[in-house]
């Protein structure tokens, strides 16, 4: 397997002649891990990537709880759409106490039109399709009263805010397998872990080197690239009396392409 570093050096020799040098290389490596699996190969990651259904013992999945954008006397806030539920709840039982009512009316004054029906909403939207995906992906080999049953227990479970606390939670391989993933461990097949990790290795060295912040991206090369505003996109060149590729990074202006190769 190429390390980060040999990778790394795969990109920068590409660099002088292909300004795509990372999507070059990157795509190389997804059509490797699908030529091994057979299967249709989708990467998803993002600057903060989170490894799928295949998992090695330091991947993690996380939380689907909707977060909602406040407007706040703050700025603008992340807030999860469980807490501003429950947060109403909690403020129509202390109000009933006139003396708290004062202590309340600020918060309550950023509530905006339909923000309770918006958050119940956003709730029952993440888990239908998390539900729908499951039972026809993941779980289709059941049936589909049991692949529905199993699916819907699944994302309740992934949805519940005030069971996790936090949208940031992490949760292991162990604590996935609980829920009812189905999961590969990576390490019961060393050459699948080998091309995942060239596939993260040569994706992060992709956010690393330019303003691409969310890639979505099949074996096949069509893919969805989400660049940073105000970024500059960073590629190897060489200085005086280095060999080619081998270089100190310097600031162009380009950015990774999203079109369809």
């Amino acid at each position: 397997m190429p390390s980060w570093g040999e990778i790394l050096k795969e990109v920068s020799a590409l660099a002088p002649t292909d300004p795509s040098a990372v999507d070059t290389t990157r795509r190389k490596y997804i059509q490797a891990l699908q030529a091994h699996t057979g299967r249709a190969t989708i990467l998803y990651a993002s600057r903060w990537m989170q490894p799928g259904t295949c998992e090695g013992l330091h991947s993690s999945l996380g939380p689907i709880d909707p977060q909602m954008v406040m407007q706040t006397p703050l700025g603008v806030r992340m807030v999860p759409a469980q807490a501003i539920l429950d947060q109403f709840d909690k403020a129509q039982e202390d109000c009933k106490n006139p003396a708290k009512l004062g202590s309340w009316m600020p918060i309550l004054g950023q509530y905006g039109p339909a923000l309770l029906i918006q958050c119940d909403n956003a709730l029952k939207l993440s888990k239908h399709l998390v539900k729908a995906w499951l039972a026809q992906y993941m779980f289709v080999g059941l049936g589909r009263r049991r692949a529905a049953q199993k699916a819907a227990l699944v994302a309740r479970g992934l949805a519940d805010h005030r069971l996790h606390m936090s949208h940031g939670r992490h949760f292991d391989r162990a604590r996935c397998q609980s829920m009812g993933f189905n999961i590969t461990a990576l390490e019961s097949d060393q050459r699948l872990q080998d091309l995942v990790l060239s596939v993260f290795h040569a994706t992060a060295i992709t956010f690393t080197m330019s303003t691409a912040t969310k890639i979505i991206e099949n074996n096949i090369g069509r893919a969805f690239i989400k660049l940073a505003v105000g970024q500059i996109q960073l590629v190897p060149q060489s200085a005086p009396g280095e060999k080619p590729g081998v270089g100190v990074p310097i600031a162009l202006p380009t950015p990774v392409s999203p079109s369809t190769p």
